[in-house]
């Protein structure tokens, strides 16, 4: 096998492994989303994708579901340790300055 035909079959080979490597990327994935949706229509009787959810519950509390599981996230905490990071790179600036 010349040299040119070794590289074009390598390339080749290449190709098609990443081909069927993005082939079982989309069969399992459409898999999943399909599981899911017959599971959602069939336990709970809405129809869609339940994978992953976030819902507003009050002003600052966030619910995010995944895979039915709940987590529940309240961003004043979010919001205070946000501005103290603020006013501590605030301070560090102006001390280098």
């Amino acid at each position: 096998m010349k040299r040119l035909e070794k590289y074009r079959a390598i390339r080749i080979a290449r190709k098609k492994s990443l081909f069927m490597l993005l082939m079982c990327f989309v069969v399992i994935s459409a898999g999943v989303l399909t599981v899911d949706y017959s599971l959602n229509a069939l336990m709970n009787g809405e129809n869609g994708i339940k994978l992953f959810a976030i819902e507003k519950i009050e002003d600052e509390y966030y619910q995010f579901k995944i895979f039915n599981k709940s987590l529940y996230l309240n961003t004043d905490y979010v919001k205070e340790d946000f501005n103290k990071f603020v006013e501590w790179a605030n301070k560090s600036l102006k001390e280098n300055d």
